[in-house]
């Protein structure tokens, strides 16, 4: 059975619908516990409340995306059955792809891209200025709660300087990002050929764009 929360009040401009399960519940409530005891973090989620009608779910279990950011639908989706950290994570980065101004449809529709490539590359580009916020934010929830969060890893805290560098993570992302699906679909909205430089796909995404889970793997493993 899916439960319904209302957050309103404090610096929220409008009421945000957060939709769990019975199961996933009171992790959720820790979550959010969590995620309003850093300043910069509540006031990401002002800035998102600006808009009206926005939606977090956490119901879905059976989904091959740990967390998307739906600008159509006006929600963010995050996995039900991630352990709290990852969870978190996943939900910092998506608020950080909601409120980043270079993921707006204005600036992402295909007309202002001449190849695919392009299109990939600077979505690529964009994710990376919403994973580099969130791992700042993520940081600050963490230093502000350190006997409810998991320590990194080691190998995990080099991940994570190794993707803070622009070119690092534009290497990694083209193999283990959304690179190729990007390019697809870009293909699939303009009728063009392949890419050249960009092996093909079996599946495309059957969903709009804004589709982002790979960088939460790298924040926790």
């Amino acid at each position: 059975m899916k439960v319904r929360v209302i957050l309103s009040g404090g610096k929220l401009i409008n009421p945000i619908v957060i939709i769990c399960t019975e199961e996933n519940v009171n992790q959720v409530n820790k979550l959010i516990n969590l995620f309003t005891s850093s300043p910069k973090c509540n006031k990401e989620l002002s800035f998102l409340s600006i808009t009206p009608g926005i939606k977090i779910d956490f119901t879905r279990d059976k989904w091959r995306f740990q967390g998307r950011w739906s600008a159509q639908e006006k929600e963010i989706r995050v996995k039900s059955n991630l352990v709290l950290e990852k969870m978190l994570q996943t939900f910092i980065f998506e608020l950080c792809n909601a409120n980043n101004p270079d993921l707006i449809k204005k600036k992402t529709n295909y007309s202002n891209f001449n190849t695919p490539d392009e299109y990939a590359l600077y979505l690529e580009a964009s994710e990376h200025k919403s994973f580099k916020k969130a791992i700042f934010l993520y940081m600050d929830v963490f230093l502000k709660n350190p006997k409810s969060l998991l320590m990194p890893s080691a190998i995990e805290l080099d991940q994570l300087r190794m993707l803070a560098d622009d070119e690092s993570y534009l290497s990694y992302v083209k193999n283990n990002g959304h690179y190729d699906y990007y390019v697809d679909d870009y293909n699939r909205a303009t009728n063009k050929k392949p890419s050249f430089f960009t092996k093909p796909k079996g599946k495309n995404l059957n969903e709009e764009h804004y589709d982002y889970d790979t960088p939460q793997t790298s924040i926790q493993g």
